[in-house]
């Protein structure tokens, strides 16, 4: 589960939440659509989350991904903007993922 936090001291319109994720997430649910009050758009690199009308305050956005092989990644950044005033911007950097574990199942 990837947690995103954006914390406001305004109510802002028209936010675009884009989440870079690594390599080796997908997914659980890949179509894109409406949940959880905002439009989820879903790419291959990326998660896009837009809110119509995002009140001052803290909101948390959770996805769930399946993690699909072991190494070593590094997720790209997560930015908000404002989209008709992206003056007001937020990112967050990047995080380094050291998946290890064995696959269930067998191969031939």
């Amino acid at each position: 589960v990837v947690r995103i936090t954006v914390q406001s001291k305004r109510d802002l319109d028209f936010v675009s939440i884009e989440d870079h994720r690594a390599a080796c997430l997908e997914p659980v649910v890949q179509l894109s659509g409406y949940r959880n009050g905002c439009y989820v758009s879903v790419g291959d690199r990326q998660t896009t989350y837009r809110i119509d009308h995002l009140r001052k305050g803290t909101r948390v956005i959770e996805t769930e991904y399946y993690v699909d092989r072991s190494g070593q990644y590094v997720t790209g950044s997560c930015t908000a903007t404002c989209t008709y005033a992206p003056a007001y911007r937020a990112t967050e950097g990047v995080l380094t993922l050291n998946v290890s574990g064995t696959q269930t199942g067998s191969s031939k």
